[in-house]
């Protein structure tokens, strides 16, 4: 059976919200909105697993109490954890929230995160077996390249979410078969500055790419896609923002869960507009309870012909 491998950090957040971003000495006063399960990968896993049987989360947790019940909450919720290794000389990573408006900053201790080696990511990738795997960024870099280029050599689909942009390099986006990014990393990797979908729209047509999908997330604007040489938009679900924190994550998971469905791409987007406008409407990355088919409902409603 074919699987998805979401290779990528695993954290609990927690959430703060705050009228400003406080400057040096300065005291400011939020209110706290709990702590949740966090980390990009568990919250694409957890977002795929929504659509799609055969889940699986790489990564490594600490041999504490958070670490438990990270895997104890994937395993409810279908996401195998065969792969999600455990280091109990280590701690779970932390990542520490500021919600402000309809944006937010992050303070992240990486932790048990950093600890994944490229032979334990490699191993990893190798029981995939069919399928596709998707990598992010917050952990070991070595770590990525190396399940990226181990799932190549198996004829993998691979999908790289070059997420911080900082760390990512030319040797990840020539390894990688197909690119999400958002535009503040789309501005850093490939020179973009569209503020507009339109304007997205041109940039990305003149970029010369070898991507099967190259997908730029625009926040409240929706997301655009370029597939060959064509180039696709989704409009963004009509909903109010409350916490946008996990709302990109929600949008890869279900873009990439449609696209090992079969969906045609345009609909594979619009599902992860869906998904991640349903993210962001509620507090934390993954407490919204949609599922399939009320992303379905939604689809008809709002994007169907």
């Amino acid at each position: 059976m074919a699987k998805i491998g979401v290779l990528g950090s695993i954290a609990i957040d927690n959430i703060i919200a705050t009228e400003h971003i406080p400057v040096g000495g300065e005291r400011v006063y939020g209110q706290w909105m709990g702590r949740y399960l966090g980390g990009m990968a568990v919250n694409q896993s957890l977002e795929a697993a929504r659509y799609f049987d055969g889940v699986e989360i790489i990564g490594k947790v600490g041999g504490d109490s958070e670490g438990r019940r990270i895997i104890s909450q994937l395993t409810s919720h279908n996401v195998g954890t065969n792969s999600l290794l455990v280091d109990k000389n280590m701690v779970t990573g932390q990542s520490y929230m500021y919600v402000v408006e309809d944006d937010y900053f992050s303070i992240v201790t990486q932790e048990a995160n950093m600890e994944i080696t490229a032979e334990e990511a490699e191993n990893a990738v190798g029981v995939l077996g069919d399928g596709m795997l998707m990598a992010s960024l917050e952990i070991n870099v070595d770590a990525a390249l190396a399940a990226i280029l181990k799932a190549r050599s198996m004829s993998l689909d691979t999908v790289l979410i070059p997420s911080p942009a900082e760390k990512c390099n030319k040797e990840l986006l020539s390894a990688a078969e197909a690119l999400i990014l958002n535009k503040r990393e789309a501005q850093i990797l490939f020179g973009i500055k569209a503020q507009t979908v339109e304007e997205a729209k041109a940039e990305i047509t003149g970029l010369h790419t070898h991507y099967k999908y190259l997908v730029i997330t625009m926040g409240s604007q929706g997301a655009i896609m370029r597939e060959g040489n064509s180039i696709y938009s989704a409009a963004p679900l009509p909903i109010k923002a409350i916490d946008s924190i996990g709302a990109g994550d929600a949008f890869s998971g279900a873009f990439i869960a449609a696209i090992a469905l079969g969906m045609p791409s345009q609909k594979a987007l619009a599902f992860g507009c869906i998904a991640g406008g349903l993210a962001a409407s509620v507090i934390g990355a993954q407490t919204s309870d949609h599922h399939c088919a009320k992303v379905k409902k939604l689809y008809q409603k709002y994007y169907a012909d």
